[in-house]
């Protein structure tokens, strides 16, 4: 079951699933959020572009660091992932923020729109990653930076894995968690080649590690469950056992992290910084 993940359709299929799991996504975020934000340096008054921003999140987080005097602008591929945004808009007041359909190969803003660019596991879809790098370094101002969160390797991310492998053993082969395309940058330097070839003046990569520890007995892992597990099965015959049987095979994996009556997991990601050359830099 081959699944390209860069497809509009692939991300029109997952979006009504994400929407569904905004505000629990928004409230689990924030421990991944701050590594992003400390790392683009957002202060108040800055004019922010998020890219695949999904159900809003970490373009809302942005919203209250910039202030009354500072805005962002949400982006996604297709409406279906941007409506958990547009609906917290309407439903939280913000007035800083707003929602916008944007393919991150072609912009559709103005050279030198934006004080700040930030990006969390979305630029590793890109069809064509050199061509998102200078679309970005095209729309940020002079001295303006950039910081993209993606995945390290997906056996240092428990959560992933696990899912990964559940559903490759039902569907004995390709799905939409196999390929390369969500660890593309996992390997070290990886986004510097595509910054510097871009034309920023600088660019820094650093690693994120976190080891959480879970209470057992809490469903820590259905959110990402439904989310992934969701659209493979929309419409199917068969979804209810199919679901059943990776569910199975999910708890069964999770069981195997269990040490001292708490689940101990592993998360990795990995964040590219650039700045944009200043006028005659």
């Amino acid at each position: 079951m081959t699944v390209d993940s860069s497809s509009d359709a692939y991300w029109r299929t997952r979006g009504p699933f994400w929407q569904r799991e905004a505000d629990l996504m928004a409230r689990a975020a924030q421990a991944l959020n701050q590594p992003l934000i400390d790392a683009a340096n957002i202060a108040p008054g800055q004019k922010v572009l998020d890219l695949a921003s999904g159900p809003g999140e970490p373009a809302f987080t942005i919203a209250e660091m910039v202030g009354p005097d500072g805005h962002v602008v949400a982006t996604d591929l297709v409406e279906e992932m941007l409506a958990g945004t547009r609906r917290r808009i309407a439903d939280l007041g913000v007035s800083n923020i707003s929602a916008k359909i944007a393919d991150m190969q072609a912009l559709p803003f103005e050279a030198g729109s934006f004080d700040r660019v930030t990006c969390r596991y979305g630029i590793m879809f890109a069809p064509d990653p050199a061509m998102a790098f200078s679309e970005v370094r095209r729309v940020l101002r002079p001295g303006g930076q950039c910081a993209f969160m993606v995945w390290g390797p997906r056996p240092n991310n428990t959560m992933l894995e696990i899912l990964h492998q559940a559903i490759a053993d039902e569907f004995g082969g390709a799905n939409q968690h196999d390929g390369d395309a969500p660890f593309r940058f996992a390997a070290n330097g990886s986004m510097t080649a595509l910054f510097d070839a871009a034309g920023f003046a600088q660019a820094e990569e650093r690693e994120v590690e976190m080891t959480p520890r879970v209470e057992t007995g809490k469903p820590f892992w259905e959110v990402q469950f439904r989310m992934n597990v969701g659209p493979l099965l929309a419409g199917h015959p068969d979804a209810a056992p199919i679901e059943a049987r990776i569910r199975k095979k999910v708890e069964a994996g999770f069981a195997d992290t269990v040490v001292d009556g708490h689940h101990q997991l592993s998360i990795h990601a990995r964040i590219g910084r650039g700045t944009a050359p200043q006028v005659g830099g």
